[in-house]
């Protein structure tokens, strides 16, 4: 479904706050009240334009990049590159925007920026064919792995309902600003997944979204149904299972390309 202009602000509209909106060339801005009398305002949402006049213009209503980002801290971006996808399919955050707010980061003496993701594909895939890897070391920022386990610390959430704790990747624990960088996406549910959906690539343990044993079950009915597992990459089960990405990361498990999950630590590979 392809969101038009109003279909768009009634979306982003539906926390009930109150806005102003405005237009800057072919870029439309909505903003929280206030924002037209210089005020600081936590919420801006842009349509039409290119990615980094839209970041410039939506990070001027909401202060300036200045706002968040002091000199010497340490910055860690986390976008979304969980798809084995190129940047026209818009699977995964626009690189062009990656590379507007590292830059913004480095104008206003970030000592150190750093991007990364956990992923859902085949991580070396996503990063390079998502082109964010390369913009983000091109502009100067380091990008680091996700996909192992030593790279997550366990950290407490006293305040949490169902989780009180989780391993949760160091360039988060260690930093001193970051900034969650989703693409944003229709969602049958949801109307729109966001920021919230986009914090699962900050945590090892996501066995909640797709246990290992459901995967495995659905890879059997596979099976079953066509007598191989010869499942192309980009295969969706009928349930949502994205059942070729994991049959593909079964078979770097097998081949020691890649560290298990703690489910298929007791029964890795895929041997037919």
């Amino acid at each position: 479904m392809k969101m038009n202009r109003k279909e768009f602000f009634k979306t982003v509209a539906l926390g009930g706050l109150a806005t102003t909106l405005s237009a800057v060339g072919d870029i439309s801005v909505l903003a929280q009240e206030g924002a037209k009398d210089g005020k600081a305002v936590d919420f801006v949402a842009l349509l039409g334009g290119e990615p980094a006049p839209m970041f410039e213009k939506g990070m001027a209503a909401l202060g300036g990049i200045e706002r968040f980002v002091s000199k010497g801290d340490k910055v860690t971006i986390k976008p979304n590159i969980g798809w084995d996808k190129t940047p026209e399919l818009a699977g995964n955050t626009n690189p062009e925007l990656i590379v507007a707010l590292i830059n913004a980061c480095k104008d206003c003496g970030a000592k150190e920026i750093t991007v990364f993701d956990h992923t859902c594909d085949e991580w070396r895939r996503c990063y390079e064919h998502s082109g964010i890897e390369a913009a983000a070391k091109k502009a100067g920022a380091i990008v680091v792995p996700a996909n192992e386990e030593k790279y997550y610390r366990e950290h407490s959430f006293p305040n949490g309902v169902a989780i009180k704790k989780a391993l949760v990747h160091q360039a988060i624990l260690d930093c001193d600003k970051w900034f969650n960088v989703p693409v944003l996406k229709n969602h049958g549910g949801a109307r729109m997944t966001i920021a919230m959906k986009n914090l699962l690539g900050i945590v090892w343990d996501r066995s909640r979204q797709n246990p290992w044993d459901i995967c495995f079950s659905h890879a059997e009915a596979y099976y079953r149904e066509h007598g191989n597992l010869l499942v192309p990459v980009r295969y969706i089960s009928p349930n949502g299972i994205r059942l070729g990405s994991w049959i593909a990361s079964q078979r770097m498990i097998r081949n020691g390309k890649q560290m298990p999950t703690r489910q298929g630590r007791e029964s890795t590979g895929v041997n037919r």
